[in-house]
């Protein structure tokens, strides 16, 4: 006799799955939209995955659990500590989504000359590395700030802070000088849109001019910076450097 068919329930968590799995961040309402049921609905199905081990639920959609067990490492990259060093005390902070958010947090918590600082963010991971250092900075999140475990509503919405610094992982740019984001790194980005920046700063993985895909976001140039290890394609650097971005080389 043949054996049951899957439930809607276990289809639908199969689907959800496998579109985390694809992805650093996605968002429970793009979730919610691309599966056709209630943000209600998802966030009972990301519980679920999350007790099998399968992701790991973040401030406002999930990851995929093997990225998450990677940033509670807190051992940040040459470019995280790179971006780190840009700030000052008393600064303001725009954290975007992405490993390279939560690698940058905990670069910024391994700073003991830091104190005063700002971090505006949506990136749960990136909350985490704060937790201890909540007497040197400010964790500002939707609807609140961070005390210890416990979100204490703003009176004003976060999104019309400013920001000294914004750093924004980015998936690649292209041979025009194009930032491109992932769907996860661009609903970042969307959600803090009115967010006022001094700099934005990009970060990026080596391949970053060598990767495909992403969604077109900022052309860049002299206002901005971008910080990724040395592209081995000379002309590619060479063509990137032409847009007048400041770029910085972090050890490979």
């Amino acid at each position: 006799m043949a054996g049951r068919p899957p439930s809607d329930r276990v289809r639908r968590q199969g689907q959800l799955l496998e579109i985390v799995t694809r992805a650093d961040f996605v968002g429970i309402a793009d979730l919610s939209r691309r599966l056709r049921v209630s943000e209600v609905t998802i966030r009972s199905d990301l519980r679920d995955l999350e007790a099998a081990g399968h992701v790991r639920r973040v401030w406002g959609g999930a990851q995929p659990a093997a990225h998450a067990a990677v940033q509670d490492r807190r051992s940040p990259g040459a470019t995280a500590v790179m971006a780190a060093a840009l700030l000052r005390s008393h600064d303001a902070v725009f954290l975007g989504a992405g490993r390279l958010s939560a690698d940058v947090a905990a670069a910024l918590t391994q700073r003991p000359d830091l104190t005063g600082v700002t971090v505006v963010t949506g990136d749960l991971p990136a909350c985490e590395q704060f937790a201890d250092h909540l007497d040197r900075f400010t964790v500002r999140v939707t609807g609140g700030t961070l005390h210890g475990e416990v979100l204490t509503p703003a009176p004003e919405d976060v999104r019309h802070d400013r920001v000294d610094l914004a750093f924004v992982p980015c998936h690649r740019v292209d041979s025009h000088g194009v930032a491109h984001l992932d769907e996860g790194q661009l609903a970042a980005v969307a959600r803090w849109s009115t967010v006022s920046s001094g700099r934005t700063v990009l970060l990026a993985a080596a391949d970053v001019l060598a990767a495909t895909g992403g969604t077109p976001w900022l052309t860049l140039g002299e206002e901005h910076t971008l910080i990724t290890a040395p592209p081995q394609d000379r002309r590619a650097l060479e063509r990137l450097r032409a847009t007048g971005v400041q770029l910085l080389a972090a050890a490979s």
